[in-house]
């Protein structure tokens, strides 16, 4: 299998648009799959966190501490991944494989361990609220890093019911991180 990142241009919006819409997150843990929970939870992570509109996309790419890698293998691109730079810290913003269960994760994850360290970061942090996501990240030696962390305002401004909220608490104590 022949493998490569290819950062993103201005050119690769269509490119990004695409991948981005091929994401499906890892909520369950192997084998406890539910595919009518995932296409309503996907559902929900888009209208939480849409793709970004073309100039806002622009406009990352042209910053100095926003990245985008294309995973392509054996020519087709597999997954994505978005980093943020800011010192001596990289923060993993988006990170997806299309296909899960053949270790496209890992190798993408090693790739992309190559080019934090080309940045000379020290720490690597991220969110990551799904079951099957953290376990993913365990194994690639993070550690969860918050335990007792509210519900952002961000959410609570957007008047959901009283139990929805509660049903999101859980994902926001899932901040992860790595020292290099």
């Amino acid at each position: 299998m022949e493998h490569r990142l290819i950062r993103a241009t201005s050119a690769d919006y269509r490119t990004y648009r695409r991948s981005y819409e091929r994401i499906e997150y890892s909520f369950f843990k192997k084998g406890e799959e539910n595919p009518s929970f995932t296409k309503k939870a996907m559902e929900d992570a888009y209208n939480i966190f849409p793709i970004y509109g073309k100039g806002k996309y622009l406009d990352l790419i042209e910053s100095n501490n926003f990245e985008i890698y294309f995973f392509e293998m054996d020519g087709e691109i597999m997954g994505f991944v978005e980093l943020i730079f800011s010192g001596t810290m990289c923060t993993v913003n988006n990170f997806s494989v299309f296909e899960h269960g053949r270790g496209l994760g890992t190798i993408l994850f090693q790739e992309t361990l190559n080019i934090i360290r080309l940045h000379q970061s020290k720490k690597i942090s991220l969110w990551c609220p799904y079951t099957g996501s953290q376990i993913f990240w365990k194994k690639m030696g993070f550690r969860q890093k918050m335990k007792n962390f509210s519900i952002p305002p961000f959410f609570k401004n957007m008047s959901l019911p009283k139990e929805v909220m509660q049903s999101l608490l859980p994902s926001f104590n899932a901040s992860f991180e790595m020292n290099l």
